[in-house]
């Protein structure tokens, strides 16, 4: 399946609702700047993923990112895991 085809799997409306969501939380993490780059973009993609697990915007999003896209969002989930799991490791009494 090509990206084109997983592109006519998805409403209209799914499509909108994932840019949208998508461009307000990279800008939400670029601030204060204005200028978005890839690494915000990768960053909203797993904040998104974590907090739409179940949402068709993520199978959306993710169906358009790229092999490199992919593996940076994976590295990012990966830092974020082992930095949560490592800060509630520190703070049990």
């Amino acid at each position: 399946m090509t990206q084109e085809d997983s592109f006519d799997c998805f409403s209209a409306y799914t499509r909108e609702k994932a840019e949208k969501v998508l461009k307000y939380i990279s800008f939400v993490i670029s601030h204060p700047h204005t200028t978005l780059t890839e690494h915000d973009r990768h960053r909203a993609l797993e904040l998104i993923r974590y907090l739409y697990p179940e949402e068709e915007i993520v199978e959306y999003l993710y169906s358009q990112m790229n092999e490199e896209d992919y593996k940076a969002v994976k590295a990012i989930r990966n830092h974020a895991r082992q930095s949560f799991d490592s800060y509630f490791a520190s703070t049990k009494p």
